[in-house]
């Protein structure tokens, strides 16, 4: 119908339009430096995890040596 017709050439004008077209440009450079920041934030809380994991592995394993040295301290006092 002549009705469609023009709301179809009114939607391409508009879609044509250098504000619209400036506008999904935009919207593609704000997508993409979200997408940037994310994967920052992401590789950094990995970093961040890590880095924590490691000090807390260095210091069970701190807590295990004078765990040890304490059982063989007592040892060596109930047997001898």
């Amino acid at each position: 119908s002549v009705k469609k017709e023009t709301a179809n050439m009114m939607r391409k004008n508009i879609e044509n339009h250098n504000i619209v077209k400036e506008a999904k440009v935009r919207a593609e450079e704000i997508i993409a430096s979200a997408q940037r920041d994310a994967k920052a934030i992401r590789l950094g809380s990995r970093d961040y995890s890590d880095e924590i994991l490691s000090q807390l592995d260095k210091e069970v394993e701190l807590q295990k040596m004078k765990l040890i040295t304490g059982l063989q301290a007592n040892l060596k006092f109930f047997l001898f």
